[in-house]
């Protein structure tokens, strides 16, 4: 319960979520509207309204989309769109990863580079790579390297 007394649902990182009574009333209100209507086009019309909610976050500011890197069902690299908050514009200057910097965070947050490789979808000899200086941390993924570490190293010290 909330100090307020109302139940309010925590969605993923703790954040509020959408309440289940909340999707239930909207599910009633189109069943309502649409007697008959078929559980999959029920379906259909919530996933429609959440696409429309994205959009309509989107054109305020409030997330932006931007690729994000994956790995596929065979373990190859690959991107694909993510959401992120804010309008995309305040992004930082791009920021630069030497090799030495590279092994001293991995270590500090006690991954071995397999584990820092799947954390980043990359294989562990391009991590490899990054920390003997031979190829350069790609500017666009300089920022989830650093996040990814940098929760590892706060997990670690709670």
């Amino acid at each position: 319960m909330t100090q307020g007394g109302s139940s309010e649902v925590r969605g993923t990182r703790g954040r509020p979520a959408l309440a289940p009574a909340t999707l239930v009333a909207i599910a009633a209100d189109e069943v309502r509207a649409r007697p008959g209507i078929s559980p999959s086009a029920l379906r259909e019309r919530l996933e429609g309204l959440a696409v429309a909610a994205v959009s309509a976050a989107m054109a305020e500011g409030q997330v932006h989309e931007r690729p994000t890197p994956w790995r596929n069902a065979v373990g190859q690299s690959r991107l694909r769109p993510g959401l992120y908050p804010g309008d995309g514009s305040a992004r930082p200057a791009v920021a630069r990863l030497d090799a030495p910097e590279l092994r001293a965070a991995r270590r500090r947050a006690g991954l071995r580079q397999r584990e820092l490789a799947d954390a980043l979808a990359v294989s562990q000899g391009m991590v490899s790579l990054w920390e003997t200086g031979r190829r350069p941390v790609p500017p666009g993924r300089v920022d989830h390297v650093l996040a990814v570490l940098h929760r590892r190293d706060m997990a670690r010290a709670a």
